[in-house]
Parts: C-alpha cells; structure tokens; sequence
C-alpha cells in the first residue's frame, strides 16, 4: 500500500497503452500521498485509501478484499471489474476487450506442476486454517492467484461477501493468525474450488 512511482508507474502505463477510458483505482496508504499524485492524476488514476477494519483485524494483504467490496458496492456503475495486485503485473492488451456479456468470475492459475497439496506454504496455510483433512481435499489441485481476478461486480460482490465471511470466521477462532500470516490466497482457493458461490473460470 506504502508505494511510489516506481511500484505502480509499469502497471498504470502499460494500461493506459490499450486503455485510456476506463477507470484505474488505486487503494493506498494516504501518509504517502505526495509520493504518487502527481503521477496519479496525470494518468487518471483515483486514489482511495485504506485504513484498517477493527472489526476484521488482519494483515493489510488479506484485509485489502474488504476494502475491494466496500469500493464495488460504492461504484455499482462498474459492470467489469480487475482485481490486480500493481507492482508485478504488465499489461499487453485491454483486460477489458472482448468479455461476456453475461456474469463471469475467471481467476488465474500459477505453475501448474505446483498443486497446492505438494506447496510448503500452502500445506501449512490449510492445515492452519481447515486441518489435515481438508489438505486432502486439495489434492491435485492448481494454485490459484489471489493477487489476479477479474469478473463482473455482481459476481465478484458475491465473492467478496464470501471472502468475508471466512475471515470473520478465522478471526473468532484464530485471531492472532490474522495478523501474522498472509491468508488471502488459501483463503481464495478454498473459495474457488469448494464454494458454489465462489467458483471461477480457471
């Protein structure tokens, strides 16, 4: 969230070459305003800040998806919406060219000779957070990015309301977690693959 030119200027301008009508909002830290808004307003970029949610206590990395669905449900006039990380992602090409008309939630999957039952990270995440057994459920499957998703709002609001939904949960059982680990991406692909309402195109 704390970033300056150099963090964002690949992501923003690399849009803006295939792109320069559709709205780029960037969440940051507002202590670090000076840094980008200059750059900002030259590219049409709109900043919002973030500040943390008491009642969802976590790590800024997980706790960002509550700051996404607060935004999604302030701006209903956005049908298609990205979800991107900024500081390692380039565009070639419009994200927004060519998508359904009909609602739609695609997520993107990471090496796929990498499954989330074989991952260290990932192993100890689940066990964590669901239990061995629910490592087993995992079986095979491919690592999801949390960090990439794009969908329409009302998919995507569902998503989020999901999202939120676990976290509440882990943070009654488990808060102490929420702060030391980043749960965003076990908490995305146990979304993805067992929730009806969560599912995506991968």
């Amino acid at each position: 969230m704390s970033y300056g030119v150099e963090q964002i200027k690949n992501f923003v301008m690399s849009f803006r070459k295939f792109n320069n009508t559709d709205d780029i909002i960037l969440v940051y830290n507002p202590d670090q305003s000076s840094r980008i808004e200059k750059f900002c307003q030259e590219f049409n970029v709109k900043l919002v800040g973030f500040e943390p949610y008491d009642q969802f206590p976590a790590h800024v990395v997980t706790s960002r998806f509550l700051k996404y669905r607060d935004i999604l449900a302030d701006n209903q006039q956005y049908k298609h919406i990205l979800l991107s990380d900024i500081r390692d992602v380039f565009f070639q090409g419009d994200p927004f060219a060519n998508l359904p008309d009909d609602d739609y939630l695609y997520a993107f999957t990471e090496d796929p000779a990498i499954t989330i039952d074989i991952e260290e990270h990932h192993i100890n995440m689940v066990n964590q957070l669901f239990g061995a057994e629910e490592l087993q459920r995992f079986a095979g499957k491919k690592i999801i990015c949390s960090g990439t998703i794009l969908g329409t709002n009302k998919k995507l609001s569902v998503w989020l309301d999901v999202f939120a939904q676990y976290l509440s949960q882990i943070q009654k059982n488990n808060p102490n977690i929420c702060y030391r680990m980043l749960l965003d991406q076990v908490i995305a692909n146990h979304i993805f693959y067992f929730q009806e309402d969560g599912k995506a195109t991968a």
